[in-house]
């Protein structure tokens, strides 16, 4: 197999190490970009987490300017328009005197593929287990789950949860089957012909197989088979390398304790025995979410902060750009999220200024396919 670089070294683990090298995937993967090295001035900083906001992109609450980013979805390069709220992102940038800049943006998806099963907070796309809270973001026509029916088609991004299940940060609805679907997690039962992934039997052949090994973390494209999937591709996330010293952030649940003052996030230690914890006294456990902010050393994040995240709280979005649709202030549209400002604040300016074509900073919090706006400021 070839090898090429990518920023991740396993989404499905929220292992933020930018800038590894990892295994190349074997079979029809899409076309992959070249290389790119982070360059110029500023302090190396690494990030992985959801997309919460654009003005350029947020990222985990932090602003980076995507003014010169190479940015992948799945592996082919897009564009800035074609990500979305509640996509998990990891960023490879730096931090100059005028802000946060990102150098490389790669998204990864968690599943594509038919809906098996349905609750009320949760759902299973190729017998992996999904479960939704209140900050998932929608799309696809979904403003939650009650919009979907067993045999959907879904493509769904998200987090590590513990044990063999993943917390979804967003759903988006397919409008016809997809070409191919999409499976991700660690391999198990290797065999000549295949493997397990989790409960889902992969077919591959012996060049997909090169250089695997039981407990690898991969991404899986394939075609759909009686019980199981047909590999056209399979790329390893197994990371080969790591940046020690960099500024590092990572937002995900606790997976597992790792020693007095440690907690994993995936496979990423964190040292949290120095951190300030926000809120103030709150107790670690695993299954929180959190955001966690510091150096790595190593391969361990020393965090200088750790901020808790609600589940049962929306979570925030923040969206800066021109108004490109407008039917009232109940129903308008900012870098393609639709806005409710009804309950908004609106400052340097009245609800009677907003029209197509005016900049706005919308800041809110989500609400299935929308966002609801606490505070709207008119730029002029």
């Amino acid at each position: 197999m070839s090898r090429h670089r990518s920023i991740w070294g396993w989404v499905v683990s929220v292992l933020a190490v930018t800038g590894v090298a990892l295994v190349a995937s074997c079979g029809q993967e899409p076309t992959q970009v070249a290389e790119i090295t982070s360059g110029g001035t500023g302090t190396r900083i690494d990030s992985v987490g959801a997309i919460n906001g654009f003005g350029s992109v947020i990222v985990s609450g932090q602003r980076y300017d995507t003014t010169a980013t190479s940015i992948r979805v799945d592996g082919m390069s897009m564009a800035l328009a074609d990500l979305r709220l509640g996509m998990v992102a990891g960023v490879e940038g730096r931090s100059l005197s005028t802000g946060l800049v990102a150098d490389r943006l790669e998204v990864l998806t968690l599943a594509r593929g038919t809906v098996e099963l349905l609750g009320m907070n949760s759902l299973r796309v190729n017998a992996m287990n999904l479960s939704t809270d209140a900050s998932t973001a929608y799309g696809g026509g979904l403003s939650g789950l009650a919009g979907l029916v067993a045999g959907d088609f879904v493509q769904v991004w998200g987090f590590a949860a513990p044990g063999s299940a993943w917390r979804v940060t967003r759903v988006e609805k397919l409008a016809a089957a997809p070409t191919s679907l999409i499976a991700t997690g660690a391999v198990s039962a290797l065999g000549a012909g295949g493997f397990q992934l989790g409960g889902l039997a992969v077919q591959a052949s012996s060049d997909q197989l090169a250089g695997l090994s039981n407990g690898q973390p991969v991404q899986v494209r394939g075609t759909a088979t009686a019980g199981g999937l047909l590999a056209t591709a399979v790329r390893s996330l197994q990371a080969t390398g790591s940046a020690e010293g960099i500024r590092l952030e990572v937002e995900g649940l606790i997976t597992a304790a790792a020693g007095a003052g440690r907690w994993q996030v995936g496979t990423q230690i964190i040292d949290v025995s120095r951190a300030t914890l926000s809120p103030a006294g709150t107790v670690l456990a695993v299954g929180t979410r959190i955001e966690a902010r510091g150096t790595r050393s190593n391969g361990v994040l020393i965090a200088s902060t750790v901020s808790v995240e609600d589940a049962e709280t929306p979570g925030e979005a923040e969206l800066v750009g021109q108004i490109s649709r407008f039917t009232s202030l109940a129903d308008f549209v900012v870098r393609g999220v639709s806005i409710d400002g009804r309950s908004a604040r609106i400052t340097n300016g009245t609800a009677a200024d907003l029209a197509v074509g005016v900049n706005v900073a919308v800041h809110g919090r989500v609400n299935g396919a929308t966002v609801i706006a606490n505070e709207i400021e008119i730029k002029r």
